[in-house]
C-alpha cells in the first residue's frame, strides 16, 4: 500500500498537471493571429505585357512635371519643363527599375489614403504604352521602417513596395535628366 502522503503528492502533481494545461491552451487561444498578406506578395507591381513606354510623366506634390517622350528613333526627349534632349540611360534606368518593383506586401487593412499619404501623393506617374494604353501609379508616404512605399497601383489596391525602386523614378522628377553635353575639343595652335 502507497502512504498517505505518496497520495497527497500525485493529487498535487495532477491538479498542477491540470492547470498548467488549461493555462498553456487558454494562452494560445487568446493569441492574436497574425495580419494575413494578400498572395500577390512578390509579384511586379506592373505588368505591361509586350508594350513598351512610350512617354512617362513624373510629377511631384508641389506640382514640377517632368514628361519624357520615346522618339521614333529610340530616344528620350523631355518635353516638359522644357524641351530638351534626355539622358536615355538614366531614363532607361528609371523605368527598369519602375517596371521591376515587387510588391513587398498588400495590407489587409490599410489606413484612410490620408494616412499612407494618397491623398495627396508625393509622385504621380502615368506612363503611355506604345499600344495607346495608359497606366497611373500613386505613390504615398513611407512605410514606418522607411524600408518601402505605400503606392496605389493601377488594380486600384494599397501595395507596399521596395523603397530604392520607387526613388529612382521619382528622382526624374525632383531633377530632370538632361542629356550630358559634349564637350568641345581643343585644338592646338601652331
Amino acid at each position: 500500500m502507497m502512504r498517505r502522503t505518496t497520495w497527497i503528492v500525485l493529487g498535487v502533481f495532477v491538479v498542477l498537471l491540470a492547470a498548467m494545461l488549461f493555462w498553456q491552451r487558454t494562452k494560445q487561444a487568446n493569441a492574436p493571429e497574425p495580419t494575413p498578406v494578400a498572395a500577390t506578395e512578390g509579384e511586379f507591381l506592373l505588368n505591361l505585357g509586350n508594350a513598351a513606354v512610350a512617354r512617362l510623366t513624373v510629377q511631384n506634390a508641389e506640382g514640377a512635371t517632368v514628361v519624357l517622350e520615346r522618339s521614333e528613333e529610340g530616344t528620350w526627349r523631355i518635353m516638359q519643363p522644357e524641351v530638351a534632349a534626355a539622358d536615355g540611360a538614366a531614363v532607361d534606368a528609371g523605368i527598369t527599375q519602375l517596371l521591376a518593383l515587387r510588391i513587398l506586401s498588400t495590407p489587409s487593412s490599410v489606413p484612410s489614403l490620408d494616412v499612407v499619404g494618397l491623398d495627396a501623393p508625393a509622385y504621380r506617374i502615368l506612363i503611355d504604352l506604345d499600344d495607346g494604353k495608359q497606366v497611373a501609379v500613386n505613390i504615398g508616404k513611407a512605410t514606418p521602417t522607411g524600408s518601402g512605399y505605400y503606392v496605389l497601383a493601377p488594380d486600384r489596391i494599397v501595395h507596399i513596395v521596395g523603397k530604392y525602386g520607387v526613388d529612382a523614378i521619382t528622382k526624374l522628377a525632383d531633377v530632370p535628366p538632361l542629356a550630358p553635353t559634349a564637350t568641345p575639343e581643343v585644338i592646338p595652335t601652331p
